[in-house]
């Protein structure tokens, strides 16, 4: 601040995993005055926040935050070990609108147990909802994870080499199943995106 710098993005991949640290940190923002505006992009979990923490955030400066929703469909969540329900996920977006902070919802199509009617199910929720903006993105299996590993096990057509030039606004499948294949992927990913970007042209213009 002392440099001029009042505006921010937090980079933490779960800002709120401790929910009384938040709290704490948006507490001393005020408490010091710091006059500053942050975003929350990089996707806080739905099941961490309360209207304690929210009303702080907006508070503290908070000017947008971003939900790691991934699915609504109880399988996928459950295969995900994600720990959150629909509810869970509707209930954070409505104390984030009474807060009155912007926020969004991400999704990933493909993971563990989706289907191509399961992502037709994602984007009926999306639409339903008044976000302030909504991201589709496709599974990228990284080495190390858990869905690496359900990937190796279970998935068929990998791609070899995704990792060497992997761009996720285009959203190309790195794997397919029987119940998802690969042209579907793709479809859906082709549906949601046009989806997003008449969503934004229809934002741009109030």
């Amino acid at each position: 601040i002392s440099k001029g710098y009042t505006s921010f993005d937090i980079g933490d991949d779960n800002f709120s995993f401790n929910i009384d640290r938040a709290k704490l940190i948006c507490t001393l923002i005020i408490q010091k005055g710091l006059n500053i505006r942050f975003e929350l992009r990089n996707g806080l979990r739905v099941d961490k926040v309360d209207e304690e923490l929210l009303t702080l955030l907006k508070q503290a400066g908070c000017k947008f935050i971003a939900y790691g929703v991934e699915s609504i469909d109880t399988e996928t969540l459950k295969l995900m070990h994600k720990g959150i329900t629909k509810e869970k996920v509707i209930k954070a977006h409505e104390m984030t609108t009474r807060a009155g902070i912007p926020h969004s919802f991400f999704f990933i199509i493909g993971l563990p147990g989706h289907t191509y009617a399961k992502f037709k199910t994602d984007l009926e929720f999306a639409k339903s909802l008044n976000l302030d903006e909504v991201r589709f993105y496709t599974a990228v299996p990284y080495p190390g994870s858990e869905l690496y590993t359900w990937v190796q096990e279970k998935a068929k057509n990998k791609k070899e080499d995704y990792l060497n030039d992997l761009d996720m606004f285009e959203g190309k499948p790195v794997f397919e199943t029987d119940d998802f294949s690969y042209a579907e992927r793709t479809k859906a990913f082709l549906e949601a995106e046009r989806y997003v970007m008449a969503f934004a042209a229809k934002s741009e213009l109030g």
